[in-house]
């Protein structure tokens, strides 16, 4: 009789767990790329070289603080842009990505998370986050561009005041 009872625990436990861990299956491929498409992780690959390239195009024009450049030196710095940008496409194109992508989220997601992700996608509000969050990363951006300006200032007003004191303490 005790071992029936044991038996019939040890059953009712193996069913309470078996959902729960189910529940926490890792997500299939099919259905992270289900999740990659609808979500349209490539054109967000596409649009975040447009930004990085106008960070990068802006970026250098502070750091000429005013400063013209000659034709050939403003050449030369449109050629390294070029080149940047080639290498972050390289490396950050939908492509490449995707193999990242189906790895973090097969690591970070269970199947329920990913099947919830794609019901909200797939829904109007969903689908305002999906085609508006370029507009959003491009906005911040430029705020934290605006940012900058006055952070890097007060850097250099650091890096200014620690050379002083260094000279100080060397000239004693």
């Amino acid at each position: 009789m005790k071992m029936i009872k044991v038996k019939l625990i040890l059953l009712v436990l193996i069913i309470l767990v078996t959902p729960t861990y189910a529940a926490d299956s890792r997500p299939s491929e099919k259905s992270i790329r289900e999740l990659l498409r609808v979500t349209e992780a490539h054109k967000t690959c596409d649009n975040m070289m447009v930004q990085i390239d106008a960070l990068m195009k802006s970026s250098m024009q502070q750091a000429l603080n005013g400063e013209t450049i000659t034709p050939k030196e403003q050449k030369q710095m449109d050629d390294m842009q070029n080149k940047m940008i080639a290498m972050f496409k390289q490396e950050i194109s939908g492509e490449t990505m995707e193999p990242l992508y189906l790895k973090v989220y097969r690591d970070s997601f269970t199947q329920q998370e990913v099947d919830g992700m794609l019901s909200f996608y797939v829904s109007p509000s969903g689908q305002a986050v999906i085609h508006k969050m370029p507009l959003v990363i491009q906005n911040t951006m430029s705020e934290v561009q605006k940012r900058m300006g006055p952070f890097l200032q007060k850097l250099k007003e650091m890096e200014k005041e620690t050379i002083e004191k260094l000279k100080a303490d060397t000239a004693q």
